[in-house]
């Protein structure tokens, strides 16, 4: 029987201390509070629906500190910019979780708190409007990256 292997002085440490405050979405939690707030000054619709926001931020900070993470193992750079991307991607995916959280709020506020249908309808623009907006967005982020592959 052999005596167990000590880890090895240069194996990457298996959790990383990153500070929070470099993984913290502050635009979703900005569109939560936006969100319930909307929800609760019109008096009628799906508050509940704020719930969606926990999972949606903390999938947020479980993604970048794992990138983090990673980063740092390789030697690159883990500051802010380098987790979030672009300046202006996470305020406008932030408001567009916005958009689609407050017409999903209106249109469950029609099945379930006697919305009228006129929050239906914008609710569902809502919803809708934020859909087709992040589609766009993803095909025109697509293209530019694949034009900015075939330069290289």
């Amino acid at each position: 029987m052999q005596p167990e292997a000590e880890p090895s002085e240069t194996a990457p440490p298996e959790d990383v201390p990153v500070p929070l405050r470099r993984l913290m979405p502050w635009w979703y939690i900005a569109g939560a509070v936006v969100t319930l707030g909307v929800l609760v000054a019109v008096e009628s619709g799906g508050v509940a629906i704020g719930a969606f926001w926990g999972p949606a931020i903390g999938l947020v900070i479980k993604d970048r500190r794992t990138d983090a993470q990673d980063r740092q193992r390789r030697g690159l750079p883990v500051s802010r910019c380098d987790l979030v991307g672009p300046a202006w991607l996470e305020p406008v995916l932030a408001g567009l979780l916005t958009m689609f959280a407050i017409g999903l709020g209106l249109a469950i506020g029609f099945v379930f708190d006697d919305v009228s249908p006129a929050g239906l309808w914008a609710g569902l623009g809502l919803i809708v409007a934020s859909a087709l907006t992040t589609l766009g967005l993803v095909v025109v982020r697509r293209r530019a990256t694949q034009k900015a592959l075939s330069q290289l």
